[in-house]
């Protein structure tokens, strides 16, 4: 067995694995997860790199959850070629419905304005490159096969998936990939995907994984200890309570599918508890 990593490697952004083995007699190829880079010109010239084999030789993809660092470029691998199934939770491919259609409209909006600009004499340098388009990103779409927690699939003779709850967002996922190649024992292969905290506001504790062969793990936040709930609350009421004493405003980013749901599903509860006056 060989895995390969193609994006998340010495970055956090481009979440793309390739794994090949030997099973029944043939060569297998599936790749887990196939994200967009993201951020900066560099990202831009990642995004367009062809990969170092054919997207006619993966068999299939194995997606994690529907951020677009992880499924952002299914779209254009569709495109160049590869049109086995890609294997989600179901809440996975509900949002990739909305992720991807959007991401195609936005780039998009970037080359016409960019165009607009050159036009104007407001432009240098090279224009945006459209990744894929909104008809590309529903051929990916079209691919896709839905497949519950805990479920047991064979996806082709010596590889079978199992899909347990990250806690990340709604259908994140753990892929737990079991392989047994030709002529040797089985393997488990565990890929995290993103791994979400114990104890969140909107989502279940992720699974734990009793026995792995191989673990290929996030680890954005590796190296720092998360600050508890309780006092990620107290930071929250300090800060909105001497911003609106001072008749200040605040502004929150909230850059990612879940992370907005949450913090308002958090400042609601504060409210709701009498911690933070009607905010508006």
């Amino acid at each position: 067995m060989k895995i390969q990593f193609l994006g998340a490697a010495g970055e956090v952004t481009g979440s793309r694995h390739s794994v090949e083995a030997t099973v029944g007699g043939r060569e297998v190829r599936f790749i887990v997860d196939f994200g967009m880079f993201q951020g900066g010109r560099e990202a831009s010239f990642k995004n367009l790199e062809p990969l170092p084999f054919s997207p006619k030789e993966i068999d299939f993809v194995v997606l994690t959850h529907a951020h677009i660092d992880h499924s952002g470029l299914l779209p254009r691998l569709c495109a160049q070629g590869f049109s086995g199934p890609i294997y989600c939770t179901d809440a996975t491919y509900e949002l990739l419905k909305i992720l991807l259609p959007d991401s195609a409209h936005l780039q998009r909006s970037d080359v016409e304005r960019a165009e607009r600009r050159q036009k104007a004499g407001k432009w240098r340098g090279d224009l945006p490159v459209a990744l894929y388009s909104m008809e590309e990103a529903d051929l990916a779409l079209g691919q896709c096969e839905v497949l519950s927690y805990g479920e047991h699939v064979e996806l082709c003779k010596g590889i079978h998936l199992e899909f347990l709850n990250a806690g990340h967002i709604l259908g994140s996922a753990i892929a737990v990939i079991d392989i047994t190649e030709d002529h040797a024992q089985k393997k488990r292969c565990v890929f995290s995907g993103d791994i979400g905290m114990k104890g969140k506001l909107l989502m279940p504790d992720p699974a734990r994984i009793a026995q792995a062969d191989v673990v290929v793990v996030e680890s954005t936040y590796g190296d720092r200890l998360h600050k508890t709930l309780s006092d990620t609350e107290s930071e929250l009421i300090e800060v909105v309570t001497s911003t609106l004493s001072a008749h200040g405003n605040i502004i929150i980013p909230a850059f990612a599918v879940g992370r907005t749901q949450e913090m308002l599903f958090l400042l609601i509860d504060l409210v709701r508890r009498n911690l933070l006056p009607h905010l508006s």
